[in-house]
């Protein structure tokens, strides 16, 4: 699976349409992710 790491980059302010990027690829997925992972922090009490 690819995996890609945005840095310090808002999800909205990415230009989705660059081909570089997964099709399919979007903020809503990228905020998803975020979410998971806070959880999973969050459970592990960091």
């Amino acid at each position: 699976m690819t995996r890609i790491l945005f840095v310090g980059q808002k999800p909205g302010t990415v230009d989705f349409s660059d081909p570089a990027l997964p099709p399919g690829f979007d903020a809503a997925k990228i905020n998803a992710g975020i979410a998971v992972a806070v959880d999973k922090i969050a459970e592990r009490g960091w």
